[in-house]
């Protein structure tokens, strides 16, 4: 069938010849990219883009954790991002702030990116054990309030530099403990499977002495034995926190969407008390270390900042850094407190299990009158005191399947000689308080040694310049100096 035009009077209509318009060709040709100016697009091709930018907002900045774990990456030790307003920090704390990434670091440029003074800041320096120069200019670490608060948060900074240590020995110290809990509980574990094994096999033995166990079912793997001890256990468990749950009112949920009895981690707590376990034999106790920042560049949060008020927030960075030592040596007293009561309970132990001295029962009441009470249960008699290597002291190597490797033991020959570091490094810091033609024991610029990204000011609409405050001159001896020495051209000849 063919569709047929016609005339107004009648005749058949003849196929349109009309040229084409411009509009037409541009359909059937496709769009040029010259525009309606061809000879000013011929003109301008010189600036055209061969390549395509991508923005570095979209950059993967994950990648550098999976750099960072490398074996290459544990010889690096000066280290240095330019990432402008990314959030660098929350990749070189590692999963969880656990670490691991950059293990020999000692020097770490992350300026132009974001971070704040918080709970990342004191991870970034717990994880880096070895970390003595850090740099931050334009980080906007004060969050734009050091106009007003800038005196306070150098203080707060100074003892932030110095508690991260704090938490880091304590960290330490919790992980060893859960490491010889998991030793202990397996030997737990290997004895009941042995005494259940030799309990199958003389029961075994005696019912076929009697004839009488041919038809009883087969011994049962010890796995299944277990894995049944352990639901038994949850169900036991649950039942008993449905118990106590007690009067609810009508706005707590009558449900839960919690898979209790399959949460990973948690059926190993609820078989925990079923298993006696041996007794401790090795007590591990760690001490703080001692900070080993030596300089901190936090140029451009002075920015707008008068420059007479600057020597006042050295001044409060410097009491922060001493309040931090405080705390450090009354930790590490507590430290040394239980490992001279530790020593003095396994001496005890030893002593009665020589004299033969009879264990206590439960009939006896009240206290010997003729001397110490003896000890009920046998505490640990293998005593060990761990530290921290020191600043310029070399590290042993570092199991990361033993929390216990990369630390030193301590042999005291002197009752607390392990002590004196402290002392010296509070007495360091009040002498640089007194005196400042000394040493400071870590020193703070505010000059920035880079230019900055433009950032969102405090106030609505404001803008903050991320190239100011370059001119001024900076402290002797400070991080951005280091820089200059490790990637400029100082020392090379021509």
């Amino acid at each position: 069938m063919t569709d047929l035009t016609l005339n107004p009077d009648g005749s058949p209509a003849q196929p349109d010849s009309t040229p084409p318009t411009s509009a037409d060709e541009s359909v059937v040709k496709g769009y040029t990219g010259h525009g309606p100016f061809p000879y000013l697009a011929d003109k301008m091709s010189y600036a055209k883009p061969k390549t395509f930018a991508q923005p570095i907002v979209f950059f993967d900045i994950k990648c550098i954790a999976r750099f960072g774990a490398s074996p290459i990456a544990s010889t690096l030790t000066h280290l240095r991002f330019r990432v402008p307003s990314r959030d660098i920090a929350y990749v070189l704390v590692g999963p969880g702030g656990s670490g691991g990434l950059f293990p020999a670091l000692r020097y770490l440029d992350i300026s132009t990116t974001n971070l704040r003074l918080d709970a990342v800041f004191t991870t970034l320096l717990k994880v880096n054990v070895n970390l003595e120069h850090l740099v931050l200019d334009h980080v906007n670490l004060f969050g734009f309030m050091a106009k007003d608060r800038g005196e306070e948060m150098c203080k707060e900074l100074g003892g932030m530099c110095v508690s991260a240590g704090l938490a880091r020995g304590k960290d330490r110290e919790r992980r060893i403990a859960a490491w010889e809990v998991g030793q202990r509980t397996r030997q737990a574990r290997a004895e009941a499977e042995r005494r259940s094994a030799i309990g199958l096999s003389s029961t075994n033995h005696a019912q076929d002495e009697d004839g009488s166990g041919e038809e009883e079912e087969a011994p049962r793997d010890p796995a299944d034995i277990e894995a049944a001890t352990r639901a038994a256990e949850r169900e036991r468990a649950i039942a008993i926190a449905r118990s106590r749950r007690g009067h609810r009112s009508a706005g707590h949920s009558t449900f839960s969407l919690r898979d209790r009895p399959l949460r990973a981690g948690r059926a190993p707590t609820a078989v925990e008390p079923s298993i006696p376990l041996p007794p401790q034999d090795i007590l591990y106790l760690v001490l703080p270390p001692l900070p080993t920042l030596k300089t901190i560049c936090i140029g451009g949060e002075a920015y707008g900042v008068s420059s007479k008020r600057l020597p006042q927030w050295d001044d409060e960075f410097h009491i922060g850094w001493r309040d931090g030592l405080s705390k450090v040596l009354g930790w590490a007293g507590h430290v040394a407190d239980r490992y001279e009561r530790a020593l003095r309970k396994a001496e005890e132990w030893r002593i009665q299990e020589i004299q033969g001295v009879p264990k206590p029962s439960s009939s006896t009441k009240g206290k010997s009158k003729t001397g110490p009470a003896p000890v009920k249960t046998r505490p640990p008699l293998d005593i060990r005191l761990l530290r921290f290597p020191y600043r310029d002291e070399a590290a042993p190597p570092i199991d990361p399947s033993d929390p216990v490797s990369g630390l030193i033991e301590v042999e005291p020959v002197t009752p607390r000689d392990y002590m004196t570091p402290y002392h010296d490094a509070i007495a360091h810091a009040e002498l640089y308080a007194n005196d400042r033609s000394r040493t400071p024991p870590c020193v703070m610029c505010t000059v920035p040694d880079c230019e900055g990204p433009a950032r969102r000011g405090a106030e609505p609409g404001e803008r903050v310049d991320g190239r100011g405050g370059m001119g001024g001159s900076h402290r002797p001896g400070c991080g951005h100096a280091i820089g200059r020495a490790t990637w400029g051209w100082e020392g090379v000849e021509p």
